[in-house]
């Protein structure tokens, strides 16, 4: 293991036996880049008096030098890349398997991560397909105007329904993939989404949420996305008055499903009371006999 801090700053690189040479934010504790290049283990590493160069050597009996460059570096972009560096690693470790109880036990689960990865690409496709789609609704929509201003111009004929779509509108066709996923497809799917089909995602969603249209599921769906990529999203400009009409929608539409919710357990609950007083037996004096004498025991009906 070594650490070593740049000159001058509160920034530092550590090594050891994960291969990796990584670079971190002493002030916010934030890991900023992971570098690769070791076969094995990092024992040793020194950086030049400026900080422009490091030098690092390990198991494998080689020496790495490490320049400093110009490019820039966007810190959630490198999240989101070794998220699905994770995740296909994982897919791939457990795909191979394993022999024996073990290696079949493996071998479920990599052919579930395997029909997860396949989900997410299905996602990833039919919001392909429904970008596609707004962007010939924009181009109809413009038609339209156009027409509208030439008085005596004739109007184009309404967009016919598109087959890659099921003939359904792009919120409900969205509807219909999100239900296909089931349990932990749906969160595996949507952490492979890239950023710009993130976006088309939360508009879908609001326009679900808009129309009442499975507001469990919606809820399930922005919840894994703000916990997953929160920063990411509140840093986009774009997206600020989408997240607060979501915000003021969600919450409206959560009371209303929590309000049915405790309304159903309020009745079950009474339900529940009316059955047990209906089997409560208690006991009256039987005929001709005295009070503190035989009785018998009646239920009531």
């Amino acid at each position: 293991m070594a650490v070593r801090f740049l000159p001058g700053t509160h920034s530092f690189f550590s090594a050891g036996k994960d291969k990796l040479l990584k670079y971190w934010d002493a002030d916010s504790f934030e890991l900023i880049l992971t570098h690769r290049g070791h076969a094995g283990e990092v024992w040793a590493m020194g950086v030049e008096g400026g900080g422009e160069v490091l030098a690092t050597g390990g198991a494998d009996r080689s020496v790495r030098v490490w320049e400093r460059s110009d490019d820039q570096v966007f810190v959630e972009e490198e999240r989101q890349r070794e998220l699905e560096e994770m995740f296909e690693d994982g897919v791939g470790k457990e795909g191979r398997g394993e022999e024996g109880e073990e290696g079949a036990e493996s071998g479920r689960a990599g052919r579930q991560h395997l029909e997860s990865v396949k989900q997410g690409e299905r996602l990833s496709e039919a919001l392909e397909v429904m970008r596609a789609d707004n962007g010939l609704e924009e181009e109809h929509l413009k038609f339209l105007k156009a027409a509208r201003q030439k008085p005596g111009a004739p109007l184009p004929p309404p967009r016919a329904p598109n087959p890659l779509m099921l003939n359904l509108p792009p919120h409900r066709f969205l509807l219909f993939h999100l239900r296909l996923l089931k349990g932990p497809d749906l969160e595996q799917a949507l952490l492979v989404l890239p950023l710009d089909l993130m976006h088309l995602l939360l508009r879908g969603l609001c326009r679900l949420l808009r129309e009442d249209m499975e507001v469990e599921l919606c809820w399930r769906c922005l919840l894994f996305l703000f916990r997953t990529h929160h920063r990411l999203l509140l840093h986009s400009r774009d997206l600020m008055p989408l997240l607060m009409d979501l915000r003021g929608g969600l919450r409206e539409r959560l009371k209303g499903f929590r309000d049915g919710v405790a309304m159903n357990v309020e009745g079950l609950r009474l339900l529940k009371r009316e059955v047990e007083e209906g089997k409560q037996a208690f006991l009256v004096p039987g005929e001709g006999e005295e009070e503190d004498g035989g009785k018998k025991r009646i239920r009531r009906e």
